[in-house]
This record gives C-alpha cells, structure tokens and sequence, in this order.
C-alpha cells in the first residue's frame, strides 16, 4: 500500500511539470509597444553617432587587459579595457590606443617607436603576463613621459600582444622612411634618463 502511495506522487509530481512546461512554450512572446495610435511624445530625440576619432583607421589588434601606471613612486591603476593597435588608411601609421571600459575615458594613445628607452617591452618583474614600457603618450591635454605597465589574464595574450607592438615598431619606422610620419614627431623629444624597474603592481 505505501508503495503505491509513493508512485502515486511522483506520477503526479512529473504530471505537475510537465503541465508547466507545456504551459510555458505556449505563453506569447511580448511586443515592444514603439507607438501609440493618437498620442506623439512632446520631446523626439534623435539618436546621433559621437565621432571617436577611430573612423579613418583600422584595429589590427585587440585583448582586454589592465593598465597601470607609474605615478608618485607607485603603481595607480589607470583603466581596464581593449588595448588597441589602430592603422591609419591613408599614411600606414600604427598607434597604440586604450579605453577605459566603463567611461570610454582614452588612458593611453601613442604611437610605437623604436627609439630606446621609449617602447622597449620588458616583463615586470616576477610576471610572465605584465609588459612595462616608457613611451610619450597623448592620452592627456599634454603630451607626456609616462611609463605604462599592461597586464594580461594569459601568458599566450602576453607574447601576443609583444609581437604585435613590436610589429607596429617595424611599420611605424617604414613610414617615417617614406615621410609619413606625423607633424608632431618630426622633432624627436628630449631622451630622458633610462627609468628604474619599479617593482610588480598588484
């Protein structure tokens, strides 16, 4: 008799189930209502697109990653976002280029070179996923010494993103050979003195 009892409820359990899910396929799907006949908002907005300064280039290369940089004897977190490598349709120049995330806020916007101390990649001490590199970067209203550390979730996005910059370096240097560098890099920057290996950011 108990044994019946008990067949009897999951029979009944699995009939309950299955009359909601049946239930649930047979729901209609809801409509976005974008008009009412009759009535017309007193305001129309427009949707406009905002010019990121990114329409005459290409992204050759993209990874989300972390930046830091130096500031004040320390490593300060300067943005998480997609790091960039944009070229440029008409002169081939190749810049490096990061938003931050979350506000679309530009953390770091320069153009790699290989002119020593500036762009030369070097792992962060104790870490196979983190590049450090000093550059003159233009992410603020004036240009800037600033020395950048951009860290990856994998050491494969690491070694790709090394080949990558590096890359940029040779096409950077082919077109200044074919006077396409830009107006502001015709004179090169002072060379500051070679910068110290600060220790690991956390």
């Amino acid at each position: 008799f108990g044994s019946s009892c008990v067949c009897s409820s999951i029979a009944e359990l699995l009939a309950v189930l299955m009359a909601e899910e049946t239930q649930e396929n047979e729901l209609v799907e809801e409509e976005e209502v974008t008009q009412i006949p009759g009535w017309a908002p007193a305001v129309s907005l427009d949707l406009q697109e905002v010019p990121t300064g990114e329409e005459d280039e290409d992204e050759i290369y993209s990874q989300r990653s972390k930046l830091y940089r130096f500031k004040d004897g320390e490593w300060k977190e300067r943005g998480l976002g997609e790091s960039k490598l944009l070229r440029h349709r008409e002169n081939g120049k190749i810049r490096f280029m990061m938003r931050q995330e979350k506000t679309g806020k530009i953390v770091a916007n320069h153009y790699p070179y290989d002119y020593p101390p500036y762009c030369e990649l070097k792992l962060n001490t104790g870490s196979d996923k983190c590049w450090v590199w000093t550059t003159m970067d233009y992410s603020e209203d004036e240009v800037q010494v600033e020395q950048f550390a951009l860290r990856f979730k994998e050491v494969d996005l690491a070694q790709q993103f090394f080949d990558a910059f590096n890359n940029a370096k040779d096409e950077n240097a082919k077109a200044c050979e074919t006077g396409t560098e830009p107006k502001e890099r015709e004179t090169k920057p002072s060379q500051p003195s070679q910068p110290s290996q600060p220790s690991q950011p956390s």
